[in-house]
């Protein structure tokens, strides 16, 4: 009777534990997500502002208007596109470093639980079979910070991407323009 006590004694205290550590990882989640929506509406915003700074450049290389500027447009289309892939590779890096850290946070949530039920001996009151908290973070499919990486990875290539074509075009524009002015 004791031991009965006893291991109902120990899974409360697993059960609270566990409650603890599972509001823990859903709020590294929900931070994660939350990361997730704000590192996009910024890079949407980088987008748009990429856009408009490049079908000014277009502007200024294609009138007549700014011809005595050409050499400068050239140099402020290297210092635009410059800046814009440092900006972007560091907000990438710092992204990165973000969800790695929350992904790290929640593992370790999830490695306590995991050593206590094996200390408090409680795998046999769930059955045979793998669980949740005995797979590593490897056999994890679709884990969220991964697909979470992958959108911000995705999307900030794509946008060096842009940077660098429109660079090229718009360095084209002008050396055509150049080469018609007999620059």
């Amino acid at each position: 009777m004791t031991n009965e006590l006893n291991n109902d004694q120990l899974l409360q205290i697993h059960l609270t534990n566990y409650r603890l550590a599972f509001d823990a990882m859903r709020a590294y989640h929900s931070s994660e997500i939350e990361h997730k929506k704000d590192m996009i509406t910024i890079l949407n915003g980088i987008f748009v502002s990429i856009i408009t700074v490049f079908a000014g450049i277009t502007y200024c290389i294609v009138t007549k208007d700014y011809d005595k500027y050409n050499w400068f447009i050239f140099l402020f289309i290297l210092a635009v596109a410059s800046l814009y892939i440092i900006m972007i590779l560091r907000l990438w890096k710092n992204s990165k470093h973000k969800i790695a850290s929350d992904n790290a946070r929640y593992e370790q949530f999830r490695e306590e639980c995991k050593k206590e039920r094996e200390y408090l001996r409680l795998n046999t009151f769930f059955g045979p079979g793998p669980t949740y908290w005995e797979m590593s973070s490897a056999d994890r499919q679709g884990a969220g910070h991964k697909v979470t990486r992958s959108i911000v990875d995705g999307y900030s290539t794509v946008l060096i991407s842009i940077i660098v074509c429109l660079s090229i075009f718009s360095l084209a524009l002008l050396s055509v323009k150049l080469n018609y002015l007999h620059i």
